[in-house]
């Protein structure tokens, strides 16, 4: 997932995030399917706010409420049937954050925390390429852990155009 995020001053920090994210849903049985399940990335946007405090120009803590849509795509190896379970979270972040010097034209950024994340929606499309079978937001909720605690860390760097204008961006593993 592509996720931004970033500070320069000591002090309170508010934000409000827009992320695009790439997800899928990983397990055993699935990649024993073989050429029965061939995966597909879904692309979706996420987004939330934000609030943190930073203790100096380069450490900070962060946390926030997060709107999260996630999942997987499948489509088997006789093209005879797609599969996409879509997943909404509301995550709840509890985060470490680094920069080197944020004064630079470019700096680097670093995060590390754990994320609480709550399964708000759930449901199911598939289709059979007969031109005749499908279902449409099938409810699958009961299918899946109503929340979940994940390890995260991010990379990601900074681009300072003015003082008070940034840009910055950062590829996210949860």
């Amino acid at each position: 997932a592509t996720y931004s995020t970033c500070f320069a001053q000591k002090g309170l920090e508010i934000g409000l995030r827009v992320f695009p994210q790439a997800t899928t849903l990983v397990n055993d049985d699935d990649f024993a399917a073989g050429d029965e399940l061939n995966f597909k990335v879904p692309f979706k946007f996420g987004g939330g706010l934000t609030v943190g405090y930073n203790f100096t120009n380069s450490v900070g803590l962060y946390t926030g409420v997060l709107f999260s849509p996630q999942g997987t795509k499948y489509v088997n190896g006789g093209k005879t049937l797609e599969w996409e379970a879509k997943l909404n979270y509301i995550k709840i972040p509890f985060v470490v954050k680094a920069n080197s010097n944020p004064n630079n034209g470019v700096c680097f950024l670093f995060n590390a925390g754990i994320e609480y994340g709550i399964l708000s929606s759930a449901t199911g499309d598939y289709s059979y390429w007969d031109g005749v079978t499908s279902s449409a937001d099938k409810d699958i909720k009961d299918t899946f852990n109503s929340s979940a605690l994940a390890a995260m860390m991010g990379f990601g760097a900074q681009f300072k155009f003015t003082d008070q204008i940034l840009g910055h961006t950062m590829l996210r593993f949860d």
